[in-house]
């Protein structure tokens, strides 16, 4: 560690598959300027990747030095103002549709694309603040999908329980929903040949498998013996294979 380092970021090819060392150096930086919870800005970075079409692994660990970016008020209010005008730009979007109908996430984000938004994330541009657009949209149009797709699942059923489980569970299991959803399936076969009862309700299964203690997928670790300021990790899946770049 030399007195100009700031922070060490250790990622594999799903993140450095959609941004080269430069951009994810800025936006970490960026990201840092707004929160001092560093499993929230490796979510931040993996999300912006996930938005930016990365379809390999993801994982990714954060260190940072004493010399770290700090939180600062002014990056702060200039972030949350930027939240504030995607909300409202969402909402005119979605106005304007008038008789024609919702438009679907993706014809939102082309038109917001297009325009010339000031204080994006550096390195993250309009992927960066997909989150804060698509909780907007969802708001507006509860009755579509984030694709734009019609929502065949009656409230209260099945269906629809089980797509809200799945979801719940992918957040919760990051790491490892993928080796649980194979592991449901395969006990649900073996019931099938067995001629045992299947669960009545396909969303009480994922549910039961969603709330597993199993392990954390995100780590922090501070060290207080004068070493690195702060140690955390994110993984998207199960992978091993990981890059390390040095900042």
């Amino acid at each position: 560690e030399s007195r100009e380092d700031e922070f060490v970021v250790l990622a594999c090819d799903g993140i450095w598959d959609v941004m080269s060392n430069e951009e994810l150096c800025e936006f970490v930086k960026s990201r840092l300027e707004v929160s001092d919870d560093l499993e929230n800005v490796c979510n931040w970075v993996v999300d912006t990747c996930l938005h930016k079409g990365s379809r390999d692994n993801m994982s990714v660990v954060l260190v940072c030095f004493s010399n770290a970016p700090k939180v600062s008020e002014e990056a702060v209010k200039r972030d949350s103002e930027l939240d504030k005008h995607l909300e409202s730009r969402v909402e005119e979007i979605m106005q304007k549709s008038g008789e024609e109908g919702m438009p679907d996430l993706a014809h939102v984000m082309r038109i917001l694309s297009a325009e010339n938004i000031p204080n994006l994330p550096p390195g993250g541009g309009l992927a960066g603040k997909r989150h804060v657009i698509e909780a907007v949209y969802s708001r507006l149009n509860p009755h579509k999908d984030n694709d734009g797709a019609s929502d065949e699942a009656e409230e209260g059923g099945s269906q629809g329980k089980l797509v809200e489980a799945l979801r719940q569970m992918r957040v919760n299991h990051r790491g490892n929903y993928r080796q649980l959803l194979e592991e449901m399936l395969t006990s649900y076969r073996l019931a099938k040949v067995e001629g045992e009862e299947s669960p009545a309700d396909p969303a009480a299964a994922a549910a039961s498998s969603n709330s597993d203690g199993g392990n954390p997928v995100a780590m922090q670790e501070r060290d207080t013996e004068g070493g690195p300021a702060g140690l955390d990790s994110r993984n998207e899946d199960a992978g091993t294979k990981r890059s390390a770049e040095n900042i």
